[in-house]
């Protein structure tokens, strides 16, 4: 297989793109997230969550429009801008890949380990053992195709389940805890709405099936999947709404009887591995020619170790972590495209986002003070813009 059948995927029609990014964008965490907010913190807390995940799919299928993407990759992209801006870049695509790998694979043990006891070795193998099955011998293609199939088996679940669980007569949009507004949107709102809005410029998932999609029509199928996608969160945050009142409600709660825990069970799953598939098609995209197999079974090798390691983390954690750390990558990429940088300033300025923001906001998340370490991800790597009066940037231009 060569790097090509990873990285991009053309000639498919527009409701396998639409539903491949809307599978891709869900991931499995997104499901339980989305009950978990709805339940605690009603329908406040929720919209925080819904709004800024529908606005990047929008926002970004936008500028894939405005843009001419002939780049599979944000290591692609900003190429141009140096070497050191190229490693730093892949730095940190490596590690949101790992990050966000990671945290689909914490969200199905928390399942199977309930359900079955399952070790943290044997649920790490079995996800990337599955994805990797899914895209051998065809790469990218089958992903996308794969990714349609995986979002209406997690649409199909979410209403079996809401129709079959145990829940009042009534919705509670209020909340089912108390919580002060002002705090509950610094310390998840801002982080979140950031970490999403700047969340594609990295990802190389994206930006495959964007390079994949005939331009003109980039727009009109990122909104496509914007209204696949915020039909999941919305059937799965009825759960939380309408859930009795009971300590420390979570997701799996729902699933009671055999039947129910198949069918939660079919809608994680399919969230899940519709990311890690993608996740290691990006690995192979990033990989040199000739060695992506290997490339990619290095990293699900790296991955496992790191889950079996790494087990005080939890899935809100790394959720918002792995935010920051996208929101760092996005400023410098956007600058490139816009030829709007000076090279060595923006190097730098990247540079010490990288070295100060994900840490500071693992030191400062549990006092409620995250949130500034992910605003400064947004505001140190704009250092590095060059204000450029001397040429308009014009829609024909490639990145």
């Amino acid at each position: 297989m060569n790097t090509n059948q990873y990285a991009t995927a053309r000639g498919l029609t527009t409701n396998f793109y639409a539903k491949s990014i809307a599978a891709t964008w869900i991931w499995a965490p997104a499901l339980f997230v989305s009950s978990q907010i709805a339940y605690q913190y009603g329908i406040a807390g929720f919209l925080m969550f819904l709004i800024p995940n529908v606005l990047t799919l929008l926002i970004f299928g936008y500028i894939c429009d405005r843009f001419n993407i002939n780049a599979s990759t944000a290591v692609e992209a900003v190429k141009k801008a140096g070497r050191v801006q190229e490693v730093e870049h892949l730095t940190m695509t490596g590690a949101l890949l790992i990050g966000s790998t990671f945290v689909q694979i914490l969200g199905i043990h928390a399942l199977l380990s309930q359900w079955f006891e399952l070790p943290r070795i044997a649920s790490a193998l079995l996800v990337l053992a599955l994805s990797f099955l899914i895209i051998f011998g065809k790469g990218l293609r089958a992903c996308i195709k794969t990714d349609a199939y995986k979002w209406e088996v997690i649409f199909l679940a979410g209403v079996a389940l809401v129709f079959g669980a145990e829940h009042t007569s009534t919705l509670n949009f209020g909340g089912h805890v108390d919580f002060n507004f002002l705090n509950l949107f610094l310390s998840f709102g801002i982080p979140t709405a950031i970490g999403l809005l700047s969340a594609p410029y990295a990802d190389t998932t994206f930006w495959q099936r964007a390079n994949s999609i005939e331009r003109g029509q980039r727009f009109k199928t990122f909104a496509f999947a914007s209204l696949f996608f915020i039909s999941i969160p919305i059937i799965f945050s009825i759960l939380g709404f309408c859930a009795p009142t009971v300590e420390n409600w979570q997701l799996q709660v729902v699933a009671s009887n055999p039947f129910s825990i198949m069918i939660l069970g079919a809608a994680v799953l399919s969230a899940l591995i519709a990311t890690v598939d993608s996740n290691l098609c990006a690995v192979g995209a990033l990989a040199k020619k000739g060695r992506e197999n290997l490339t990619i079974i290095g990293f699900c090798t790296l991955l496992t170790a790191l889950f079996c390691w790494l087990d005080n983390l939890t899935i809100v954690d790394l959720f918002l972590l792995y935010g920051t750390l996208r929101t760092i990558a996005c400023v410098p990429t956007l600058l490139i495209m816009t030829k709007r940088y000076e090279p060595r300033r923006l190097q730098i300025a990247t540079a010490v986002a990288m070295m100060i923001c994900p840490l500071g906001f693992a030191l400062a998340q549990p006092y409620s003070f995250g949130w500034i370490f992910t605003v400064l991800a947004l505001l140190i790597p704009l250092l590095g813009y060059k204000h450029e009066t001397s040429r308009r940037i014009s829609s024909s231009d490639s990145f």
